[in-house]
């Protein structure tokens, strides 16, 4: 359940294992991340610059699919209206 993740504070240790050695974490725990942007009412909890770098960093990964999670999950963050002021100069 993606709002008992939220809840638990299940998204930044998601985030720490985007950034192991293992391939196949990255794709699974990069999946669940960007899964939850895919509800308007998760993306409040997402704004954090570490979410928004682990999306920019999965889009680098060599697999097609989490290339396309991940770009999908960006424009999902940039309706957040709170991303979009934390990018103006």
């Amino acid at each position: 359940n993606c709002q008992r993740m939220l809840d638990e504070g299940a998204v930044e240790p998601m985030i720490q294992l985007c950034s192991m050695d293992n391939i196949q974490t990255t794709i699974q725990c990069g999946a669940i991340l960007c899964r939850l942007a895919k509800e308007p009412k998760n993306r409040p909890h997402l704004t954090t610059e570490a979410y928004l770098r682990v999306l920019l960093t999965l889009i680098r990964v060599e697999d097609r699919f989490t290339q396309q999670r991940a770009v999908i999950a960006m424009v999902h963050m940039s309706q957040e209206a709170q991303v979009r002021r934390s990018q103006s100069p």
